[in-house]
């Protein structure tokens, strides 16, 4: 009885995960797990202009203001439940890559500590060292009702540094292509199959059990 209760809560615990794996929507990996990136470099074209660059990751959110969290978490449900992101960037479109192919390594905030008067429309070049940019394919920014490819976004420093102008805070996201992401790099189909196997392998050992009670 023991066995058949263990196998049971096994089963649930695969489905549960299977369902979390699948929820992951158009994320290539969980923006949990990921750091944020980290900034190399940064220049302001207002020359009196003070600032201090602050990257948040989604797995710490928690230290951003109510505003900017409620925004950061809005950005991360709408990707989280689409399976095609040019659904929500039409943008993208323009990358003449196939949909299903692009997703979502990354997504993070970014905000500013600063002093002085910033001249609201100067812009910042902004450099950052990421866990992940090979295979990119755009920077994604979003407002809190809208996203936007960030144009002239692009891969530096022998592919570990990605170089954009940034003129507005908030969240933004890295969009790679998934159809050149390496083995290593596992993508959330593959880890359904993976899970899915285990679950017929643990619901066949209970049938075993349940088949040699009744016998």
């Amino acid at each position: 009885m023991k066995k058949i209760l263990v196998l049971c809560l096994a089963v649930i615990m695969l489905f549960s995960v299977s369902i979390t794996t699948l929820a992951a929507g158009a994320f290539v990996s969980s923006p949990s797990g990921n750091d944020a990136p980290i900034l190399e470099d940064f220049e302001s074209e207002s020359e009196d202009f003070d600032a201090i660059i602050n990257l948040t990751s989604y797995a710490g959110r928690d230290k951003l203001s109510p505003k900017a969290r409620q925004k950061l978490e809005k950005a991360y449900e709408q990707i989280s439940s689409t399976d095609d992101i040019t659904d929500l960037i039409d943008e993208l479109k323009e990358l003449e890559i196939d949909p299903e192919d692009l997703g979502v390594s990354d997504l993070f905030d970014i905000s500013s500590t600063h002093s002085g008067e910033h001249d609201e429309n100067g812009n910042f070049i902004i450099t950052l060292k990421a866990e992940d940019l090979e295979n990119f394919a755009a920077l994604v920014y979003f407002d809190g009702q809208n996203w936007k490819v960030i144009d002239g976004a692009k891969v530096t420093g022998n592919g570990t540094k990605l170089t954009f102008k940034l003129s507005e805070f908030g969240p933004y996201a890295i969009v790679k292509n998934k159809s050149a992401v390496s083995p290593s790099t596992s993508n959330n189909f593959d880890s359904t199959i993976v899970i899915a196997l285990m679950g017929v392998v643990v619901l066949s050992g209970l049938t075993l059990i349940v088949s040699k009670r009744k016998a």
